[in-house]
């Protein structure tokens, strides 16, 4: 299984593709304070040959399958979106 194939929908993982950019693992993101505790997951990429770390919601607005309306909320990180559009 590929690596992000089971955070993003298969869609989402196409899109991304034809733009160029792959994802090739993943990091945790400590929080404000340095800490692991409550750290966020980072996606390491490769985009057009340039490596990235960047957050969930940030591959989504990449792909067009996020609006750009600002940080996800806690229960779409949790629930996993799945790459598709925030509802109201």
């Amino acid at each position: 299984m590929a690596v992000g194939s089971s955070h993003f929908s298969p869609e989402t993982i196409r899109i991304l593709a034809r733009m160029g950019v792959r994802i090739v693992g993943l990091q945790a993101i400590p929080d404000e304070k340095g800490s692991f505790e409550n750290s966020r997951t980072g996606y390491r990429i490769v985009d057009n040959g340039v490596g990235k770390v960047v957050l969930f919601e940030d591959l989504l607005r990449m792909a067009g399958t996020l609006e750009e309306r600002g940080p996800l909320t806690y229960q779409e990180l949790r629930d996993g979106l799945r790459g598709h559009k925030r509802s109201e």
